[in-house]
């Protein structure tokens, strides 16, 4: 077991964050390093890339009411707001989550989340009609070009879709997390990111041609 589910375990027992009453779920996803082609990404081209070591370990539990209860401590290191908390009623269209989470600085990292209920809202919504608590924990540093972003994306999305009972997985759930990071979080990312980071592998290289994936 890792030591973020053993904390996770241990919040849990002690009745903090977490309810004994329903299941976590628990995902990792890698940071990335990018070997050769960093713009082609946005051209067509084909790039190599790789996993990295450091994570971002997300938890899930699904909750009996409609709120989006977000926790990443590791926030106050940054001025931040670590506990954050959202209606799913109020996900009603993409504007609207904006203006959510741009409502104030010290939460503006909670748009690569909520965007992910809100992608799900929308492509599922018979699965989520209640709202979840999401615990974030990250070794993937912040602005040094190893797709922390993408990683919380992947890393949410896995453990919140299986809490709702989904199966997400693969070029959809890359694909599910790269819009997230464009109509939420309005970063004009390509999928290199968070196709590198879902279907990487530990000690190979991915490599990857940049193009649309047509049926």
């Amino acid at each position: 077991m890792s030591p973020f589910a053993d904390r996770v375990r241990q919040q849990r027992d002690a009745g903090e964050v977490f309810s004994a009453d329903a299941p976590i779920y628990i995902a990792r996803a890698p940071g990335r390093l990018d070997l050769m082609g960093g713009n082609d990404d946005y051209t067509g081209g084909m790039v190599f890339e790789a996993t990295i070591r450091e994570a971002t370990w997300a938890a899930a539990q699904k909750r009996t009411d409609k709120a989006i209860v977000l926790l990443n401590p590791q926030m106050r290191d940054h001025a931040w707001q670590e506990r954050v908390e959202f209606a799913l009623d109020d996900l009603t269209d993409a504007d609207q989550v904006r203006s959510l989470v741009n409502r104030s600085p010290e939460i503006r990292w909670t748009a690569y989340v909520l965007g992910v209920f809100f992608w799900l809202k929308e492509h599922r919504a018979s699965a989520t009609q209640r709202g979840m608590t999401v615990l974030i924990e990250s070794e993937v540093p912040l602005n040094k070009g190893v797709s922390s972003s993408a990683a919380v994306e992947v890393a949410v999305m896995k453990a919140a879709a299986r809490a709702y009972g989904l199966d997400l997985r693969g070029v959809e759930l890359a694909e599910a997390c790269q819009w997230v990071e464009n109509v939420i979080a309005e970063s004009a990312c390509g999928i290199m990111d968070q196709i590198a980071v879902v279907l990487g592998e530990e000690g190979c290289v991915l490599p990857l041609v940049c193009q649309p994936c047509l049926p």
